[in-house]
């Protein structure tokens, strides 16, 4: 079944979904949502704001600690306990 969800909350789209159409002025990209919403580049192209999670994971990585990116906060609460 396919669900169409048109929202502009990242954190939504974030965590619900599996793939997503992004769509600007003169383009559109359509990808999985895990590849897309963690691209800085791309989030800055459509003017989307950085998911919560995906902020809270590059912020840890910038103080060397590796977390890997995930859409659901309980996997994250799990992932800080074994790594941090």
């Amino acid at each position: 079944k396919t669900l169409i969800i048109a929202s502009n909350d990242s954190d939504i789209i974030y965590t619900l979904c599996k793939k997503v159409l992004l769509i600007g002025k003169d383009k559109f990209i359509y990808d999985k949502v895990n590849k897309l919403l963690i691209d800085e580049d791309i989030l800055k192209e459509y003017n989307i704001i950085e998911p919560s999670i995906v902020h809270f994971v590059n912020l840890v990585h910038k103080k060397n600690i590796v977390l890997p990116y995930t859409q659901d906060i309980r996997d994250l609460m799990k992932d800080v306990y074994k790594n941090v």
